[in-house]
């Protein structure tokens, strides 16, 4: 889908070549994070040194087509879980019960997917403790899946194996973790007072994502506060980092910060800025997360660099009617900060896009993240604010959260099995109740009267498939439950999107009850199966 540039511009106005916001004052170099602890095993974080530098990987922030992938978004999510366990989100922070204040400012802030498979983060605040946390989810079933796709297609229940398995307690003052950012295993972190004031940006390494390391980088803010964070490399190397605070004490309640590298090296924790903009940002809605990413042209070259921020624009949140809003807008850097213009320029594209975000799975005022896959594509992570009873009166909690990933399939070919890419409709013409399935593993179903979409029933009835397979695999359709029946449909793999709009043009007409994805010498066998010829 191409993206339309809309006339909105922000206010451009001419800048001096620095300007600091009243709440900034004396700019430091922080430390490492040595107090920093990881919980459940109590260690200290530990201290990136300069040979783990050389071995962190720095990617993740340049999309191909990004205007036509942002747009191109599913509305709707894929619904996933984690269990918290005790020792990672001690009873009863992180719940909306009583005991935790009705769950008054203690919620989960931040969300993002690392580059280890099957591995996240999420960021909270917690005033209560006070402490600023991150949370370590590891999704073993998800395998080595690029989208991830429902692991609640049986129940309520996620898998046992998916689960919370570290806390990293990081600051007690600046006790609210807000948005946080991405850069290959760099994670960065804005840590603030949401009460008194006051911010760090804290960097870690997390190459190993239950024991990350600290780089010693980080950036104080004085008494300005710091709600969400951005990162991408420029065009020299050096790192940009851009920093959104929208609910300052003073005014200018709001003001974006841009600080870059001085080299590409982050080790010797050298910045320049703060470079801060205010009146550029005035029609900049408030927003609980934002990213910096690069255009990839056909050639794979960077070309244009963007900015997205998600919000929900209900008064008050959670708020599942919202509406959950995400914005793209695109960026033309002043000098200062590694860019040609005169002063910072954020024009937005197109309209704000829309999520339909689930009651008590996700909320863009909390835990919203980006992840741009090793294939380039563009995924989006919200989780709720709060953990969420599954069987209520027993106090059995989960943490919710939903992927919104491309509603069609990659541009391909594809050559690995893990980014098959199988969806079923139950009326003709890829419409009505949709089941995404992702892998092969995700697309072995027994029986498909027994699986749940968003929470309901799907349909047995299978009227139109879009199929994404690479050559040499196949996925065979069978009339039965266990892959039983005669006359299974057979779709190739081909790299590419094969697409088939009505079963019933090849014989095969509501009978769906199972599926699979098989070699295609396999299906060879089989002497009565009907192929799609794409």
């Amino acid at each position: 889908m191409a993206a339309r540039r809309s006339s909105m511009r922000t206010s451009l106005r001419e800048l001096p070549a620095r300007v600091v916001h009243p709440c900034h004052e004396t700019h430091h170099h922080a430390l490492t994070l040595t107090a920093a602890r990881i919980l459940p095993s109590g260690d200290l974080v530990g201290a990136c040194g300069l040979q783990d530098w050389h071995g962190i990987p720095l990617s993740g922030d340049a999309v191909p087509d990004l205007p036509g992938q942002f747009f191109g978004l599913a509305e709707d999510g894929e619904w996933l879980a984690a269990w918290p366990t005790g020792q990672v989100v001690p009873w009863p922070r992180y719940t909306e019960v009583g005991d935790n204040h009705g769950g008054a400012k203690n919620h989960l802030q931040g969300f993002q997917r690392l580059r280890a498979p099957g591995y996240a983060v999420v960021s909270g605040g917690d005033p209560n403790e006070p402490m600023a946390h991150l949370f370590v989810l590891r999704l073993s079933s998800r395998g080595q899946n690029p989208i991830w796709g429902s692991n609640l297609l049986l129940g309520s229940h996620p898998p046992d194996e998916d689960r919370l398995v570290t806390r990293i307690d990081l600051h007690g003052t600046l006790w609210h973790g807000g948005g946080m950012a991405l850069l290959g295993d760099i994670l960065a972190v804005p840590i603030e007072n949401s009460d008194g004031g006051g911010s760090r940006i804290e960097f870690l390494c997390c190459t190993n994502p239950e024991h990350p390391t600290a780089i010693p980088c980080g950036i104080d803010r004085g008494a300005a506060k710091a709600g969400a964070v951005a990162m991408a490399r420029l065009p020299d190397g050096r790192i940009l980092v851009a920093v959104w605070s929208d609910s300052e004490l003073q005014s200018p309640k709001k003001h974006l910060d841009l600080y870059v590298s001085e080299t590409d090296c982050l080790m010797d924790g050298r910045w320049e800025g703060p470079f801060c903009y205010t009146h550029e940002v005035d029609a900049i809605p408030k927003f609980q997360t934002i990213a910096l990413l690069w255009d990839l042209d056909d050639r794979g070259q960077r070309t244009d660099l963007y900015l997205i921020g998600f919000e929900n624009c209900a008064d008050l949140a959670p708020n599942a009617d919202g509406p959950h809003e995400g914005r793209l807008y695109h960026v033309v850097l002043p000098a200062e900060a590694g860019g040609a213009g005169s002063t910072l320029e954020l024009t937005q594209v197109g309209e704000a896009k829309q999520f339909h975000c689930s009651s008590d799975f996700s909320d863009m005022d909390a835990a919203t993240g980006i992840h741009v896959c090793a294939d380039g594509t563009l995924v989006i992570y919200c989780a709720h604010h709060f953990l969420r009873e599954t069987d209520p009166g027993k106090r059995k909690y989960v943490m919710r959260f939903e992927e919104f990933a491309s509603s069609t399939p990659n541009p391909g070919p594809i050559a690995a099995i893990e980014e098959a890419r199988v969806v079923l409709f139950d009326l003709k013409g890829f419409g009505g109740d949709r089941l995404t399935l992702f892998g092969a593993s995700a697309a072995r179903v027994d029986d498909l009267d027994l699986l749940l979409v968003r929470g309901k029933p799907f349909s047995q009835r299978i009227s139109s498939i879009s199929c994404q397979l690479p050559r040499g695999f196949v996925l065979a359709v069978h009339r039965e439950p266990g892959f039983r029946g005669n006359s299974p449909l057979v779709i190739p793999g081909t790299g590419d999107p094969v697409l088939v709009a009505d079963l019933a043009d090849h014989g095969f007409t509501d009978l769906a009850r199972s599926c699979r994805i098989v070699a295609s010498g396999v299906a060879r066998q089989w002497g009565d199966a009907k192929w799609v010829h794409a």
